[in-house]
Formats: C-alpha cells, structure tokens, sequence
C-alpha cells in the first residue's frame, strides 16, 4: 500500500482512508475478517465519527481488533465528532 504524508505532520499513513460508518452492522466474524483484511492489505487509516452507527462502530472496531491480537499502536483513526 503507497502511504502519503499527512498533512503538515511528517506521519506516514495508508493513502487509502478506510471509512467504518457501517461496522456496527456487520457480525463478530465479518467485522473480524474487514479490519483483518484492511490490514493485510497496509491499510493503517481508518476513518470513525462518533455518530457512526451511535458510536457502536467504534465499539465493534476495537473489539475486531482486540479479537484478531493487531496493536492499537499501529494504526491512525481519523475521528470526527459531532455535537
């Protein structure tokens, strides 16, 4: 996966931004294979906004993760908040 920097930053992220408004829809399991997939493929950007799924999506995020043992660490969420 090509990474770009980002912004003003000097961080190297995925040059793809993977959107996750539709986790909380998805199974244990299939959540499970999308974030494994996405990176094994490089993808290490992740795109949440609290109001995704009621905040459920970063729930089903962070538990795929924990689920298939990828470090917290390795990854950046671009994360947007509404009030």
């Amino acid at each position: 996966m090509k990474k770009i920097l980002l912004g003003q930053s000097g961080i190297a992220v995925s040059q793809i931004a993977l959107g996750c408004m539709r986790l909380c829809d998805l199974t244990p399991t299939e959540a499970d294979a999308f974030v494994g997939m996405a990176l094994d493929e490089g993808i290490d950007f992740f795109d949440h906004a609290d109001i995704y799924g009621g905040g459920c999506s970063e729930e089903v995020f962070a538990a795929a993760l924990k689920r298939i043992s990828r470090p917290r660490e390795s990854l950046f969420l671009l994360l947007f908040l509404f009030s």
